[in-house]
Order: C-alpha cells, then sequence, then structure tokens
C-alpha cells in the first residue's frame, strides 16, 4: 500500500482554514503524514495546543537559512511564505520515506482519498493540475498560467527532486505579486510550467474532481448521489476554497470574486465548509479567547456573498 507524505505553509492568518484542511484529510485519508511549517511563531504556538496523530508542525527557524533570509529581505510576508512552499517541500522530499508526496495550500478541502489522484498514473514523477478555467476565467490563463499550485505532487524520485529543486531556486530568486506576462512569471506558480518541457513523467491531473474550484466549478454539473458530491460523472476528491474570506466567527464571505447563483454550489459546498470553519474558530477561541488572526473587516470586503451563522 502507497504512503503518502503532504506539506503545507501556514500564517497565524490561516490557522483555522489549516484546522479544516485537516479535518477533511482524517475524514478521506486511509494513509498520511501532513507537516505544516508555521510561517511565524504566532501560528506555531496556537497549533501546537491542537496535535494530530498525522501531523506535525514546524517552526520557521529550524529551516531558515541565509538564502532565506536574504529572500525574506526583497518581498512581502505573503510573497515569502509562497517562496516556502517549494523550499519546505524539498526539505521533506529529501527526506521522507513515503512513495508520494506534495504540497496543499491550506484553504483545501478533501471529499475523498487524496490516493486517487497518484493512481490515475503512479509511475509518474510530478503531478499538475490544470486549471480548466471557465469561460469567465480563461483570460487568467495568460495572467497566472496554467497550473494551479495549490496542489503540486510528486513521486518520491530523483526526477521529482531535481523538479522541486528548481522550483525552489526559481522562487528564491524572484517570487512576487505582480503578473509578468512577458516573462512568464507569478508568485511560485507559472515556474511549474517549466517541468513539461524540462522533466520526464509529468502527469497533469485528468479528474474534475481535482483541484476544482470558482474558477472552473461552472464547467461542470454539480450532483448529490447517496450523500457523495460529483462534478458531472466524476467524483469531487478536493475543492480549493479561493477567495473564502473571515469576517469573525459568525460571518464570512463565500467568494469574494462575485455572488454565485448555483444554490446547490453554496448549499452543499461553501455553507458547510463555513459552518466547519466556523467550529474550528470556537475551538481555537476556547484556548486562545483573543486570537482573531484571520478576520478580515466587513468594509475591506467586496459586497459579494456574506454568510452569518
Amino acid at each position: 500500500m502507497a504512503s503518502y507524505h503532504f506539506t503545507t505553509i501556514v500564517s497565524n492568518t490561516h490557522v483555522f482554514k489549516l484546522l479544516a484542511l485537516i479535518h477533511s484529510l482524517e475524514q478521506t485519508a486511509h494513509s498520511f503524514k501532513l507537516s505544516v511549517l508555521c510561517a511565524d511563531p504566532l501560528a506555531y504556538k496556537v497549533l501546537s495546543e491542537f496535535p494530530h496523530p498525522h501531523v506535525q508542525y514546524e517552526q520557521l527557524e529550524n529551516i531558515e537559512d541565509e538564502t532565506l533570509r536574504k529572500a525574506k529581505d526583497d518581498r512581502t510576508f505573503h510573497e515569502y511564505c509562497w517562496t516556502l512552499k517549494p523550499v519546505f517541500l524539498l526539505k521533506i522530499l529529501e527526506s521522507s520515506k513515503a512513495d508520494y508526496l506534495a504540497h496543499l495550500d491550506t484553504d483545501l478541502y478533501f471529499y475523498h482519498d487524496p490516493e486517487a489522484i497518484f493512481a490515475e498514473n503512479p509511475l509518474a514523477h510530478l503531478f499538475l493540475t490544470d486549471h480548466m478555467n471557465s469561460e469567465r476565467f480563461y483570460h487568467f490563463y495568460e495572467l497566472s498560467g496554467r497550473f494551479n499550485t495549490g496542489f503540486v505532487g510528486c513521486r518520491n524520485t530523483d526526477v521529482a527532486k531535481r523538479a522541486v529543486t528548481q522550483w525552489k531556486e526559481n522562487c528564491l530568486a524572484h517570487c512576487t505579486v505582480e503578473m509578468d506576462t512577458k516573462n512568464k512569471t507569478y508568485g511560485d506558480q507559472r515556474y511549474v510550467e517549466r517541468w513539461v518541457d524540462d522533466f520526464e513523467g509529468v502527469h497533469v491531473v485528468t479528474s474534475k474532481g481535482a483541484n476544482a474550484a470558482i474558477w472552473n466549478i461552472e464547467n461542470y454539473k454539480l450532483s448529490v448521489v447517496k450523500g457523495e458530491m460529483y462534478l458531472d460523472e466524476c467524483p469531487l476528491l478536493f475543492y480549493h476554497f479561493s477567495a473564502f474570506t473571515i469576517i469573525d466567527e459568525n460571518t464570512f464571505n463565500l467568494n469574494w470574486y462575485y455572488y454565485m447563483t448555483e444554490q446547490r454550489l453554496v448549499d452543499h459546498l461553501y455553507i458547510p465548509y463555513a459552518d466547519l470553519v466556523h467550529q474550528k474558530i470556537k475551538q481555537v477561541q476556547k484556548v486562545f479567547p483573543e486570537f482573531q488572526q484571520g478576520f478580515i473587516a466587513k468594509k475591506h470586503v467586496p459586497d459579494t456573498h456574506f454568510y452569518e451563522i
């Protein structure tokens, strides 16, 4: 039976979403490890109070070297967290005995065992997910690239190590929020496009249910069969809750990009996710009553799709 080791980067503003991600993995994955790099001391302090048997929290100071500190000086904190994605994935890849590994963004939520992603092509070295942009978002291919790095998977091979090393070096050299269409860079994201030409065994995940998100969900018909969610004929593997915003412990903007008219999407995906995040907020605040990192004042959030518990 294959083994799986995932990594993620979390700052104090994403603690609640991380706990939701962990919950989803514990509900769906038959076997996994998750290594969490805490990008600031407060995130580590809070999360240390919420241990999970398959989760390990690590402090930034344990991996930060002179090269990283130099990169940190010329970018924003958000950009630095993006930079850390391949750095941490490579660190774990070089030490883990797992068969497959992947970076996961904290705003992912799994509905089925992640093993289905790797089972598409077990001998591939690298696993990428196309944005599969709907017509409304199609122009973003030019801006943010073909692949979404909320999920970047690999098999534990030398080819994968070389590819992730390349990704790391690219991000250390340049990682900004600017969408540069001339040089084809955007944060950490567009560098993985080079893998298709530079490395063998790159598998672009075919399942519609992998990395479903607001930018592609309009392509599919969402249905619920015996309690399981499907996009057309494909099981929903994991959803990327990009643009989900926390106002306070009871109030959320489900998606600040635009108002979602598909009520089934709202009822079966977004509201249950908001309810779970609400539970995680209350769980954390029982231990840290004043912890409100990640809350964004309502006046600063576009008036698109507010939901209040």
